[in-house]
């Protein structure tokens, strides 16, 4: 059967996910814009680790649909994501006037990169993946949403790695690396064909999935250049 979830705008839309999903209410919230696309996509990991729903506001203030959905949600704990050009204190405060006993915890970086971080750094330590995508358009990021679970994306930008997501990269390498059936000794980056043969053995023994292993095989790559320019390596990663 098909069944469509939807509302008269994307803000309403998201109320109605929030009321299909969780019916009882929840105890955490995700609070983000609706004006653009980054940080509602980096925030999915957060929301999955949570279980907690995804609600939309505009820049101008909550609309009541989401304030009235906040009530009946009432969570302890609202997660708002990204800084005050993108959520305004006024959106916020109105939600705490809202939900006068819950903790408001604004999750935010300097830009979408290092709000991405911010928003990283609240998930469980030492993920088995990072998914790397590009913060310049919203497709490829919103495929990846269900491919990451509780796993962080790292937004990439095709004019350079920002220095925010290289540091992200190296310090979660050494548990990216651990996944793959490869051992590495010597201080030398793995090569392309290195990393792509690592990445070929995880998906034919069932460890990675094929879409899994083309995207950890590209960002695998960037990570470990990315060690070798900022920091000084590891030595030896040794597969599990």
């Amino acid at each position: 059967s098909v069944e469509r979830v939807a509302g008269a705008n994307r803000y309403e839309t998201a109320v109605a996910l929030a009321q299909r999903q969780h019916p009882d209410g929840a105890a955490a919230v995700i609070v983000a814009t609706g004006e653009g696309f980054i940080d509602a996509l980096s925030a999915a990991p957060l929301a999955a680790a949570e279980g907690a729903p995804l609600l939309l506001v505009p820049s101008s203030g909550a609309p009541d649909a989401v304030l009235d959905e906040l009530v009946r949600l009432d969570p302890a704990t609202v997660f708002v994501i990204g800084g005050t050009a993108v959520v305004p204190s006024s959106v916020t405060d109105a939600i705490a006037a809202a939900l006068p006993g819950a903790s408001i915890d604004r999750v935010a970086g300097a830009n979408r990169f290092a709000t991405a971080a911010a928003v990283a750094a609240r998930l469980p330590a030492d993920p088995d993946m990072l998914i790397g995508v590009t913060a310049r358009n919203f497709p490829d990021a919103l495929a990846a949403g269900s491919v990451a679970r509780t796993s962080p994306l790292v937004l990439l930008d095709d004019r350079g790695v920002h220095p925010v997501t290289a540091g992200l990269i190296s310090a979660a390498v050494g548990a990216l690396l651990r996944v793959l059936p490869l051992e590495r000794t010597g201080s030398r980056p793995l090569t392309t064909a290195e990393l792509q043969t690592a990445c070929d053995l995880a998906v034919s023994d069932g460890t990675l999935s094929e879409t899994e292993g083309r995207s950890l095989a590209r960002l695998l790559l960037l990570a470990d250049l990315e060690v070798h320019r900022i920091m000084t390596p590891r030595t030896s990663v040794v597969s599990l």
